[in-house]
């Protein structure tokens, strides 16, 4: 089967996440910074199974953009009430400041791309791959 370009860069920006989630955990785990667990370690293998099309992962795949925007939504609602400068961490090491301002506009374009991950993965074209995918004589679920 063809698969869309939108759904194999829906597929990459999931393996991205997650390689990065997971390299956050071990570089915390060896510079002695604890042990931190980080749920987006998952899209690596969301990924992977976006790009074999198979029906689970594409539902793990929708959850966790649905959450994704939730907690992005959280996050513009604290950055309004926050100091006016905020810190920037990559993986969890400072590495700079920025205004309240454009750290908003950087959480909605957060939230943007998984809105738009979220359409992708929801039309038709793209559903009926995974549907078609599934084993002979399974129902295919309802759009969530």
């Amino acid at each position: 089967m063809i698969r869309p370009s939108a759904l194999i860069v829906v597929a990459w920006l999931f393996i991205i996440s997650g390689v990065g989630a997971i390299l956050s955990m071990v570089i915390v785990l060896f510079t002695g910074q604890g042990i931190h667990v980080d749920l987006s370690a998952a899209n690596l293998w969301i990924g992977v199974g976006l790009l074999n099309l198979e029906a689970r992962w594409h539902r793990w795949a929708v959850i966790m953009l649905r959450l994704e925007v939730a907690t992005t939504a959280i996050a513009i609602i604290l950055l309004a009430y926050d100091k006016p400068v905020v810190a920037v961490k990559i993986f969890r090491h400072p590495i700079g400041q920025i205004s309240r301002t454009t750290g908003i506009v950087a959480v909605i374009a957060i939230a943007a791309a998984c809105v738009w991950q979220y359409a992708v993965l929801q039309r038709p074209q793209v559903r009926v791959l995974f549907a078609s995918a599934q084993t002979p004589g399974k129902a295919v679920p309802p759009a969530p």
